[in-house]
């Protein structure tokens, strides 16, 4: 027990640090007509469905998965007009393939920064000690800072960020390396936007498993809905419609 302690808490207490902000920094809030859009490792995009029934500030509360923090998640409507129109759907397909090829630096970024703060510098402080673990880490951690602020330069324009943003992301990064992990996805969640609708854009493109998933959750998400207040009579032919392409794309399956 004293050795699992030594190691556990006294070397390992930055690390441990690191990933609970690393944790904390994928529970994330979200509005109740909107979900975030997960990647996953095929391609593919997925609306993360929040923890029912458990709401912070009256807000939804969703989980990023907490090991694959390269990939992209995008915040995105639902319960809006004209749902299934094709051109809609067809302009979200094309400008999520467009955030697809752009996040690549970013990918590599939150990669590598994953691998050294949960495996390497852990790994090295066991071996080694926590001080000769900081000195293999922090000159990477440097150079991964000056390689994100010029990424963000660079891309300034294509993510509409200021640099004001610039320097607040490039200092919370530079101050929390739990948090530089999550970069790719802090980036995206922020400052990408798509328009058109999670829920019809998941039924026409995301295929029969996660038509069964949304098919399983969807009755739970319009409660949830309505008994907080958040639903207007105007969206009753919109969830008809859902229900209606849910059954038709089940069938179909």
């Amino acid at each position: 027990m004293d050795l699992f302690a030594g190691i556990i808490v006294r070397d390992q207490v930055l690390w441990l640090v690191c990933g609970v902000f690393y944790f904390i920094d994928n529970f994330r809030h979200s509005e109740a007509r909107k979900f975030i859009m997960a990647e996953g490792l095929n391609g593919q995009w997925a609306p993360i469905f929040p923890m029912y029934g458990y709401r912070f500030g009256r807000r939804p509360v969703v989980i990023l998965n907490l090991f694959l923090p390269w990939l992209a998640a995008i915040p995105m409507h639902w319960l809006t007009p004209s749902a299934f129109e094709p051109r809609h759907l067809r302009c979200s397909q094309r400008l999520l393939r467009v955030y697809q090829r752009r996040i690549g630096a970013l990918r590599i970024l939150s990669t590598f920064l994953f691998v050294l703060l949960f495996v390497i510098g852990p790994s090295v402080t066991y071996k080694f000690g926590l001080t000769f673990g900081i000195l293999v880490v922090l000159p990477s951690h440097v150079a991964a800072m000056l390689l994100l602020i010029g990424l963000l330069i660079w891309d300034r324009r294509f993510w509409g960020m200021s640099w004001m943003k610039i320097t607040a992301l490039a200092f919370e990064c530079a101050v929390c390396p739990g948090i530089f992990v999550n970069v790719c996805r802090k980036v995206t969640l922020a400052h990408a936007s798509v328009n058109g609708d999670a829920i019809a854009y998941s039924l026409v493109y995301g295929g029969s498993d996660l038509v069964t998933t949304i098919g399983r959750r969807f009755e739970l998400l319009i409660e949830d809905l309505r008994e907080n207040g958040e639903l207007q009579s105007l969206d009753e032919p919109l969830i008809a419609e859902y229900r209606l392409r849910l059954r038709e794309t089940i069938d179909d399956g």
